[in-house]
């Protein structure tokens, strides 16, 4: 795997800055993403949802100015709503695909002493509670 550089000294966590350690390694999110896909154990189709997926977090975070090295948990959580609220609405299980993208990649950069997991319990947006709402509102009434 490439080694990165740690270019920077301080990650917002949980809302807080905190400095991290000096084994963690702070790629561009571009270099991050290739060496995740490089080292991810799943189908080629898997890897190209999860590309596109994670290139789409990645350019929504540049696009309200925001940097890899900065992000935090309450990002993820904003980008969900965006997907799910925002101009291009996505259906909940597209988004369900993006969260878990997001965590596995974040699972990963953890592991590799990239970046803190600010994913960690990040819930997917339930598509199956989505259906049961959507099937209940739908139903006929009981007699």
């Amino acid at each position: 795997m490439q080694e990165f550089q740690n270019t920077h000294g301080q990650v917002p966590v949980s809302g807080s800055t905190r400095t991290l350690p000096a084994e963690y390694r702070v790629p561009s999110w571009k270099d991050a993403l290739d060496a995740f896909i490089l080292n991810l154990d799943a189908k080629d189709q898997t890897k190209n949802q999860y590309r596109k997926a994670l290139k789409i977090f990645f350019t929504w975070a540049e696009n309200h100015g925001l940097q890899l090295s900065s992000l935090k948990r309450a990002d993820i959580l904003a980008f969900r709503k965006d997907l799910l609220e925002g101009e291009k609405k996505r259906t909940t299980r597209t988004v369900s695909a993006y969260i878990v993208a997001v965590r596995r990649f974040y699972q990963w950069a953890e592991s590799e002493k990239l970046y803190p997991n600010i994913a960690f319990g990040i819930p997917r947006k339930s598509f199956s509670a989505a259906v049961m709402r959507n099937c209940v509102s739908n139903a006929p009434p009981k007699h």
